[in-house]
């Protein structure tokens, strides 16, 4: 019986596989005699979280903008499954569109990646405006060549500083600190240059390991550090800018393609008012949590003056030493010079960043 079984299980194996190469996983149904379109979208993080908040906000646009036509069913939390599993899902056509950050698309793209190198942006308005340059819309391109998805918009996930139990104020400090990051090579080098002991770990287990003890620390922003309870098991924020990071909202080239036109550009312009609309959230979420960690009982340790600032940037210079021979296929120069004129076109505004 087992034998009998086989052949047509294995027939339908190949069937499935071949269907889903060929096929997106776009849904259609009809509603009041118009075809309307249903795209799945997973993110990362609770209900609370602004990143969960602003994908929200791009799901209404979405509808309103395409009059109904297009509709988008939200899995928050990690629901569908892990980050890194989510967007290779919506690189291959499997899933429809995912919202992860930018460490994730390290495993299949290097045009990215510099986005994280440490110290190179000053506000959210100079990274949010090297993305409509030029070379920015380079990068879109390259990662769809790479990734196979279309970047729809991108989202703030802060300037990253660390938590630990103990206090740490010059990169002497971490030597041997045992910190999470994200799974990406340019984070893992970061603290390996500073001398600490990075721990690549999923964001599932982080709170977990910090109870536990299994880590030191883990760096993150004010929003993802309260909405996960980290005050509970760490009593200091390390507040440093050490990198600033990003969210990627993007649709498998496959779904994309499988929509009309007209629905495309829907997208497209949902992606550009859901950036817009996150900048602005993006300062008042952040300072609201900065504000509810101390109130929780958990400390901000300020590490932007000037004095300490020149201390962290010259332990992390390693990194762009590393970046370059690793990469020698991206124009660093150009990046630097451009990074460098738009933190002092936005400078007037550093001042008020919330870092």
């Amino acid at each position: 019986m087992k034998k009998m079984l086989a052949l047509p299980l294995i027939l339908a194996m190949i069937f499935s596989m071949t269907a889903c190469g060929e096929k997106s996983s776009v849904v259609t149904t009809v509603e009041n005699g118009e075809e309307v379109y249903i795209l799945k979208m997973s993110s990362t993080v609770n209900e609370d979280h602004l990143v969960t908040k602003t994908d929200r906000y791009f799901i209404q646009r979405v509808e309103e903008l395409s009059n109904g036509r297009l509709k988008i069913e939200l899995y928050p939390n990690n629901q569908l499954g892990d980050p890194r599993s989510m967007l290779e899902a919506t690189s291959m056509g499997n899933l429809d569109i995912c919202d992860v950050g930018l460490p994730q698309y390290s495993y299949y793209t290097n045009a990215l990646k510099f986005f994280n190198l440490p110290f190179l942006w000053e506000t959210r308005d100079a990274a949010f405006s090297f993305l409509d340059t030029d070379a920015g819309e380079d990068i879109r391109r390259q990662v769809e060549e790479d990734v196979g998805v279309h970047i729809l918009g991108f989202q703030d996930n802060g300037f990253f500083g660390f938590t630990s139990n103990k206090l740490m104020e010059t990169p002497a400090d971490v030597r041997g600190f045992k910190v999470r990051c994200q799974e990406s090579d340019i984070l893992l080098q970061i603290w390996s240059d500073l001398g600490a002991s990075p721990m690549p770990m999923s964001f599932s287990e982080v709170y977990t390991a910090l109870q536990q003890g299994a880590i030191d620390g883990q760096m993150n922003a004010y929003i993802t550090n309260y909405n996960s309870g980290y005050y509970e098991v760490q009593q200091y924020f390390h507040k440093l800018g050490l990198l600033y990071d990003m969210m990627v909202v993007g649709i498998s080239m496959e779904s994309y393609n499988a929509l009309p036109e007209d629905l495309q550009a829907v997208l497209d312009q949902a992606g550009q008012e859901m950036q817009e609309w996150n900048i602005q959230a993006a300062r008042e979420e952040n300072q609201r949590c900065a504000d509810a960690w101390v109130e929780a009982g958990s400390e901000i340790v300020d590490m932007t003056d000037e004095e300490t600032q020149s201390l962290w940037r010259e332990a992390a210079q390693p990194t762009y030493d590393w970046f370059r021979e690793s990469f020698p296929e991206i124009d660093l120069d150009t990046i630097l010079e451009t990074a460098d004129m738009l933190n002092e076109q936005f400078a007037d505004v550093k001042a008020e960043e919330v870092v």
